[in-house]
């Protein structure tokens, strides 16, 4: 009746049984990317409707700093930020996978589990996309 899952899941309640609808993949999703969707879409552990991938998107900039200029001898304290790496072009990653376990679970190994998959996943991928020199 149901499919087999692993101890530390509890038995799937009647709501749990529809499986929800998987959002769709951006056209230009890298492969790896497209792998470790597949293979999460079918976790157990998984709370599918928030299983999503996508390009990120840039933070919205805050209020200007109120200009100060440094005092004192070694002339500290002035108002400026530095650079962040929301302002170089590209950013920090170029796309984001977001997951969600389902409640109640996240005390029972699935994380762990989730996390195992992710990395066997991108450990594969990795393998059949290098290139030799």
């Amino acid at each position: 009746m149901f499919p087999r899952i692993p101890w530390f899941v509890s038995a799937p309640s009647l709501s749990q049984t529809i499986r929800p609808v998987i959002r769709s993949l951006p056209e230009n999703t890298p492969a790896t990317l497209k792998q470790l969707h597949a293979q999460l879409s079918h976790s157990p552990h998984l709370d599918l409707s928030a299983l999503s991938v996508s390009q990120p998107l840039a933070p919205l900039p805050g209020p200007p700093l109120p200009l100060r200029l440094p005092r004192g001898r070694r002339k500290r304290g002035g108002t400026y930020a530095g650079e962040s790496m929301h302002d170089i072009p590209g950013g920090i990653w170029s796309w984001v996978l977001m997951a969600q376990v389902k409640e109640g679970t996240e005390s029972k190994g699935a994380i762990q589990s989730v996390v195992r998959v992710v990395r066997k996943t991108v450990r594969d991928s990795n393998k059949s996309n290098c290139w030799v020199d």
